[in-house]
């Protein structure tokens, strides 16, 4: 029935006019979910010197931010020790845990840096290895192994350079700055992709290291990765960056012997180096997982 017979049914029952019909109520458009980062899971505010650490069986882990993400964070270094038999270590000689320092800011990373725009520097002053995470950075450590490893070795080679001379020696200084122009930031900020098409030339299947087992397949690849930034050097380079990675990474296996620990970043002649790299890449890819 349409409005005008309303109309006159209500009139003729001595009834005012029928009610207009309801409005039509909008449909409000759902506001998008806020993209939430990892930076906001209740950062600490403050000195990170004054944060908490957590400690495991092999790192003290240092950090403001929240301490369930500084907890998990603990965790997945302890899993990358069980999972390769390595850890990040300050010198071999170094009994106590080492530390790792995770900003939540960039300004507070700031203040630290020694190397001004990289993501990650180890200080000999302390032992510490200090890495800058979130918002300013391409991904975490830990999402790729062969970042982390290659970006440990670089910043280890600019550190020791920088207390020494002041500012970078040329040959080095060039290979650096090449990198850093093509990829806008040392290894740990750049794509991995990028990475193993620039440096290796080669495809090297990695697994992710927390989600996934990794195979002995995928543990000589990752170490084939970082391996091949010293074959794509100068033969000085790569000799004394081969020296810096053994001085850095402790071999942490069942079948390590004490005096090749303790021979670490002694002066040995490239043909010794080489026979060492082979041993260990052949003690990682038969370790258990």
């Amino acid at each position: 029935m349409n409005r005008v017979a309303l109309t006159l049914v209500f009139a003729l029952l001595g009834c005012s006019d029928p009610p207009p019909p309801p409005e039509p109520v909008p449909t409000p458009t759902p506001k998008p979910a806020p993209v939430t980062d990892w930076l906001d899971e209740h950062p600490r505010e403050g000195d990170i010197g004054a944060a908490a650490a957590v400690e495991t069986k092999h790192y003290r882990v240092v950090s403001n931010l929240s301490a369930a993400f500084v907890e998990r964070y603990a965790q997945r270094l302890e899993r990358l020790h069980a999972v390769l038999r390595l850890r990040l270590g300050a010198w071999p000689t170094d009994t106590k845990r080492p530390q790792v320092w995770i900003y939540a800011t960039a300004e507070g990373y700031a203040d630290e840096a020694m190397v001004p725009g990289s993501l990650a520097f180890y200080s000999f002053r302390d032992r510490r290895l200090v890495l800058k995470h979130g918002r300013y950075s391409e991904q975490t450590s830990l999402d790729g192994l062969a970042d982390q490893l290659a970006s440990l070795y670089l910043h280890q080679l600019v550190g020791e350079r920088i207390h020494q001379l002041g500012w970078l020696a040329a040959g080095v200084g060039s290979y650096l700055s090449a990198f850093r122009e093509e990829h806008g930031a040392f290894v740990l900020g750049a794509p991995r992709d990028s990475l193993r098409e620039r440096l290796a030339g080669r495809e090297a299947k990695l697994l992710p290291l927390i989600e996934e087992p990794w195979t002995p397949e995928a543990r000589a690849d990752a170490w084939s990765l970082v391996h091949c930034l010293f074959e794509h050097s100068e033969p000085a380079l790569r000799q004394r960056g081969q020296r810096w990675l053994e001085k850095l990474l402790v071999f942490d296996g069942p079948s390590a012997p004490a005096d090749q620990v303790a021979a670490l970043g002694a002066e040995r002649d490239q043909r010794e180096l080489e026979r060492d790299w082979a041993k260990w890449r052949e003690r990682l890819a038969k370790s258990p997982r």
